[in-house]
């Protein structure tokens, strides 16, 4: 791709994504629901659109591999509920946004796909971006402690999951799981997919 058109489809890909995160927070607004921001995957394109614009594969490799499963998990599910009416999760909690929920879906469908399509075109290897991820999470654990078990944001306190149990210390396991599960093998994988890219070029 040449570097004009890709400059320019880069620029765009973090304008659509700020763009539909403003929508999704003026939906939690009309909704009267403040505390859906925290949720990581109403918050987090925001700050990939940002980070694309800035070209900072750092934090966008980050926060891809912190929003990654959350953001499949949502997709997924919103499909078999479309399919089925039901959630296959166990928790329809998840659609209930009513009529903005298009917005929510957008935003959702949008953001793992492009955020991608951005680190490859932006193409810098950055080993260590799980740090970013364990820095967001980190600044937005007090909020979630704030709001607590009631609203249970993230799923940190209780699991959102009808398959899987809340048990005792299970914020300390969902915390590390989700570090050395998810994060840092899904930041490992997405340098090793750049390297190998780079080498062909």
């Amino acid at each position: 791709m040449k570097p004009k058109i890709k400059s320019i489809f880069l620029n765009m890909t973090g304008i659509i994504l700020i763009l539909f995160s403003f929508l999704q927070f003026y939906t939690i607004y009309l909704s009267k629901t403040p505390h859906h921001i925290f949720w990581l995957c109403n918050h987090v394109p925001l700050v990939m659109g940002l980070a694309i614009l800035f070209r900072n594969n750092f934090v966008l490799i980050g926060e891809f591999s912190l929003d990654f499963i959350g953001m499949l998990t949502w997709d997924l599910d919103f499909i078999y509920f479309l399919l089925t009416n039901k959630s296959f999760t166990g928790n329809e909690a998840f659609f209930t946004f009513g009529n903005y929920l298009g917005i929510t879906a957008i935003l959702h469908f949008l953001t793992l796909p492009l955020a991608l399509i951005a680190i490859i075109l932006i193409g810098k290897v950055r080993k260590r971006a799980f740090i970013f991820s364990i820095f967001h999470f980190l600044i937005i654990i007090p909020i979630l402690i704030y709001f607590g078990k009631d609203y249970n944001l993230n799923c940190l306190f209780k699991s959102c999951l009808e398959f899987i149990p809340t048990f005792r210390f299970y914020t300390v396991f969902l915390l590390l799981f989700y570090l050395f599960v998810f994060i840092i093998p899904i930041t490992y994988l997405i340098n090793r997919m750049l390297e190998k890219i780079k080498n062909k070029n």
